[in-house]
């Protein structure tokens, strides 16, 4: 099959298009085909490893000390069962599903084993593959921190760095709630963010929201770059400071549940570039210029049923 095979760790160029060997389901796994896979931040981050001295000892321990112990990268995508282990009873040969296959990667290939009782969850029936690619990655993270536990009707609910692919889903999901939604994000991406719900936005170039005489029930920064301590001042007394930076959880059941916000058409995918899977550099590149809004899609299989679908 054709993969995207990641050796060692670094700038874009790292990555290249080769042959690796189709995986075979064992009895509780399931064989996706995959249509479309998300270029993520997750997936930057783990292609160059620029972080801490103390992050990166732990990532090349996890991942793989010189290069990807795995060597196919790529945290989520979406396509079709084509096969199915001896065991699993969930998923059917033919569903459309999409996944997120943690430390395991793999999603940018054209085929990925997942465990039936992993993250990977049916796609609804009104959207397409291309949609679904990322929902896995930014909705569920998002949906980690914005949900029905943490946001009521009609609080004040700040989104810092609210124009990412995390972002943009935590202002659909903060509105679905009922709240207030502020947004902040540079001023080319207020019209997109204000499409989507925001109900005011914020330049930072320009605007330091802390210092601004208004408070917020929920400030969540869904890009790690604040901290609790400087918000103090904007927080109400009970306010509630949610950071990516704190550990996520990928469920199957989180998945399902996020489905039946995406049913209703209160949560839509915003999707800036599509790129084809030769143009797999491309996409690292512009993921790392920091300009994109919302996701970037890998497009893996360039004939099949999407066309069939919205």
């Amino acid at each position: 099959m054709r993969a995207i095979i990641q050796e060692r760790y670094g700038a874009p160029n790292v990555l290249k298009v080769g042959e690796m060997k189709c995986p075979n389901p064992k009895d509780n796994e399931v064989l996706i085909e995959l249509e479309y896979a998300n270029v993520s931040s997750g997936d930057a981050r783990l292609r160059a490893l620029n972080e801490s001295l103390l992050v990166k000892l732990m990532m090349k321990i996890i991942y793989g000390w010189n290069g990807l112990r795995k060597k196919i990268p790529g945290v989520s995508g979406a396509g079709i069962v084509k096969k199915i282990g001896a065991n699993v009873t969930t998923f059917q040969e033919g569903d459309r599903v999409y996944s997120i296959n943690g430390m395991k990667l793999g999603h940018y290939a054209e085929y990925v084993t997942i465990k039936e009782t992993g993250a990977i969850a049916k796609i609804p029936d009104n959207i397409s593959f291309k949609v679904a690619a990322p929902l896995s990655f930014g909705a569920l993270t998002a949906y980690h921190f914005i949900n029905k536990k943490n946001i009521m009707k009609n609080n004040n609910v700040l989104i810092y760095g609210a124009s990412g692919s995390v972002g943009t889903y935590a202002v659909q999901l903060a509105k679905y709630y009922g709240a207030f939604v502020t947004a902040v994000s540079s001023a080319k991406n207020h019209q997109i963010l204000k499409q989507i719900g925001a109900d005011h936005t914020i330049d930072y170039n320009t605007i330091d929201f802390r210092t601004v005489d208004k408070q917020y029930d929920v400030i969540f920064d869904a890009v790690g770059f604040i901290n609790k301590k400087s918000c103090s001042k904007v927080l109400t007394k009970k306010g509630l400071f949610l950071s990516v930076k704190s550990i996520t959880s990928e469920k199957q059941t989180l998945l399902n549940e996020i489905n039946e916000i995406v049913k209703t058409g209160n949560l839509k995918t915003v999707i800036d570039k599509e790129f084809s899977f030769d143009e797999i550099v491309q996409a690292h590149e512009y993921q790392d210029s920091k300009h994109k809004v919302g996701n970037i899609v890998l497009l893996i299989k360039t004939t099949g049923s999407e066309a069939n679908h919205k």
